[in-house]
């Protein structure tokens, strides 16, 4: 089995712009009652740029704390490469990572705008289970809302736990826990730390993966940084 567990010192920020807020589509109906069909779910709900970058296909609710989400992971990424003849394990963590993001606008009415900090990300994958295919890989991805916390009616975190099965077998065990700020709240939060700093370098050395462009390490100052706090402080 192959783990792995994210705890930023910081959180990290998930932000979807006011203009995709302004033109973000209704929910839709789900789907799941035609399987034979297959889109993705809207990309502003998983805060994503492209229609591409989006994993998840459809999701239903259960009960108030328990979720049905479908999924699909394509033979070849841009960016999740395969290793070996595996699928990436990051793709695994960033649907995870969608889950969360789609359930708190779709279903916890958290609006476009909103800022997401967070904290946790854990995931365990079973290798045998995410071979690469003939075709890609079709999940169905049980969520269970473990921590569900409000500010009045608001949501203001969700921690929640999901098993994405692949041909009925379970493939991954994951969670993960977030916050939800407004707008305002974050700007006072991050202060100058939002404005954009002098340009950044590497001096380590590349990880091995197939290709440099696949590489995200931390980055160094390439000159002495600034006075005060730096991003992510």
């Amino acid at each position: 089995m192959t783990a792995a567990t994210t705890q930023p010192a910081h959180p990290l920020t998930n932000a979807i712009s006011m203009q995709d807020a302004r033109t973000a589509p209704p929910a839709a109906p789900p789907l799941f009652r035609f399987p034979s069909l297959t889109t993705t779910v809207p990309k502003e709900f998983v805060h994503r740029a492209a229609v591409a970058e989006v994993m998840l296909t459809d999701w239903k609710r259960e009960d108030d704390t328990h979720f049905r989400v479908a999924a699909q992971w394509p033979r070849g990424h841009s960016f999740f490469s395969p290793i070996g003849a595996h699928h990436d394990p990051l793709l695994a963590a960033e649907t995870i990572r969608q889950v969360g993001s789609l359930l708190a606008h779709a279903e916890f009415d958290v609006p476009f705008g909103h800022q997401f900090l967070m904290w946790e990300l854990q995931f365990a994958v079973e290798p045998d289970r995410v071979l690469i295919g003939e075709a890609p890989a079709a999940l169905d991805i049980h969520v269970t809302c473990t921590e569900v916390k409000r500010r009045g009616s608001a949501l203001a975190a969700l921690r929640y736990e999901a098993v994405i099965h692949r041909d009925g077998q379970p493939a991954v065990h994951g969670s993960g826990a977030y916050t939800c700020t407004t707008p305002a709240v974050y700007r006072r939060l991050r202060g100058n730390r939002c404005t954009p700093r002098a340009p950044l370098c590497s001096r380590s050395p590349l990880p091995p993966r197939p290709r440099a462009s696949d590489v995200c390490h931390r980055p160094t100052w390439c000159s002495p940084p600034p006075a005060g706090p730096t991003a992510g402080s």
